[in-house]
């Protein structure tokens, strides 16, 4: 029997999907980025999934033959919703600088991060960062600030990390 081909995905659904990972992988522990990256179905087209943005997700070619594999435990159908939802959560809230520290501290919780409050406004909000209090002069005009990541803030991304829910009606 002969093998269905494929429709080839609308460049602006790649872009999409792209977009909301950061060019880079989906999957927090790995974020590799690249021109390789690949666009997995969430629910497969076997099984009746689509070809859209709420049913796709960038992985790279690692993680994806590794959740379609089956054959090891890496990563359920249910972890990977709950990453697509995390993904739309980090997205709706967060600018990609505050991103950008969130996946800092993702490889260690107790670094220090520098920046102004502005640019962590919702970090900040919701508890997820706190000022250390140490003043730094060493900048012309806006002296940054140095922030550490909160009992909450080591819980949001020890929840990212392990593809938990990060809503906060959820566990």
């Amino acid at each position: 029997m002969e093998k269905k081909k494929r429709k080839t995905l609308p460049e602006a659904l790649k872009r999409d999907l792209l977009r909301e990972t950061g060019w880079r992988c989906a999957v927090p522990t790995c974020r590799a980025a690249g021109d390789f990256l690949e666009f997995a179905h969430i629910i497969p087209v076997k099984d009746g999934g689509k070809n859209t943005f709420l049913n796709m997700i960038a992985l790279c070619p690692t993680c994806h033959s590794r959740f379609d594999s089956k054959k090891e435990k890496f990563m359920s159908l249910e972890e990977l919703i709950i990453l697509k939802q995390n993904l739309m959560v980090l997205n709706g809230r967060y600018s990609s600088f505050e991103r950008r520290i969130l996946e800092y501290f993702l490889e260690n919780y107790n670094v220090e991060c520098w920046g102004r409050d502005l640019d962590l406004m919702y970090l900040l909000k919701d508890g997820l960062i706190v000022e250390d209090g140490k003043k730094r002069a060493n900048a012309i005009n806006f002296p940054p600030k140095i922030y550490l990541l909160t009992e909450k803030g080591k819980e949001f991304v020890e929840k990212w990390k392990t593809a938990k829910s990060l809503n906060s009606d959820q566990n």
